[in-house]
């Protein structure tokens, strides 16, 4: 059975239902060469527990992760202005979506049904709680909360930062110069280890 897959140098799409009903895959790491994932991609693989979405992508498509209900958290890179119905239709686990966007993207219906909007809280990029609060699709959440990266605990949605280039820039451990130790941090927090972010 398929518990992890290998994407292929170059690849620029996942087609419509190309892991559908792989119950057995786990994690899923998407390159940044990749800009759109189809119809029901990964619907039903029920045990997928985690997502990186590429860089590049722009949008996402209907019920891509459809009754995917080992999905706990996921993170919608900042490239993404679009996204076609229902994402995350029967995700009755997800419990956090981390939006990178400044500009909420288009919302074309329902992202999930509202037994399971009611469980997730969306995190949108600080400066921005206004917007989403006021735009389709994304004021249906009950819970919207602003981010930096000092309060950031999502390894995932750093691993997503870190892929797409996005927030994870600079003076990293916050003491006003930007040097080596910046990266290494950096690192250690992607691979995993506690580390402190930002304070001054």
């Amino acid at each position: 059975a398929l518990t992890s897959v290998k994407f292929g140098k170059g690849i620029t799409s996942i087609d419509n239902l190309a892991f559908f009903n792989c119950t057995k895959l786990i994690n899923v790491n998407i390159p940044n060469s990749v800009v759109s994932i189809g119809y029901f991609a990964f619907g039903v693989c029920t045990s997928l527990q985690t997502v990186l979405l590429p860089g590049n992508l722009t949008c996402i498509d209907k019920n891509v992760f459809g009754v995917c209900i080992g999905l706990k958290s996921l993170t919608i890179p900042s490239s993404v202005t679009s996204i076609k119905e229902s994402p995350f239709s029967g995700c009755i686990h997800l419990n956090s979506i981390y939006c990178l966007a400044t500009t909420p993207p288009a919302v074309e219906n329902i992202l999930t049904e509202s037994n399971c909007i009611s469980n997730i809280t969306l995190y949108v990029p600080a400066g921005t709680l206004a917007a989403y609060k006021n735009a389709y699709g994304w004021k249906d959440f009950p819970r919207i909360e602003e981010f930096d990266l000092e309060n950031v605990t999502d390894l995932n949605c750093l691993r997503t930062m870190a892929k797409s280039g996005s927030g994870l820039k600079g003076d990293v451990n916050g003491d006003g110069v930007i040097k080596a130790a910046d990266v290494t941090l950096l690192k250690r927090y992607i691979a995993g280890f506690s580390v402190t972010l930002g304070k001054r």
